[in-house]
């Protein structure tokens, strides 16, 4: 069964790609700002070389964290 994407319960908007969901639950921008949504903790390639810039979108789609706690429940 296919998760829908993240979409933000209170602004509305979403994501350009869909990011891999385990659990049916809303994930909100509260989530996401207070590190609930869920995911497992990850930092590949979000760590660029010195003057370098790390691109979030591309880490994100190229390999997205999983889900391993249902959204509001554990800060990761």
């Amino acid at each position: 069964m296919a998760l829908p994407p993240y979409r933000s319960t209170r602004s509305g908007t979403c994501s350009d790609f869909v990011l891999p969901r385990r659990f049916d639950e809303p994930i909100t921008s509260r989530h996401l700002l207070t590190h609930t949504a869920g995911f497992e903790e990850r930092i590949g390639g979000l760590i660029g070389a010195e003057g370098s810039t790390a691109d979030l979108r591309k880490a994100l789609v190229t390999d997205p964290p999983e889900q391993i706690y249902r959204s509001g429940t554990m800060p990761a």
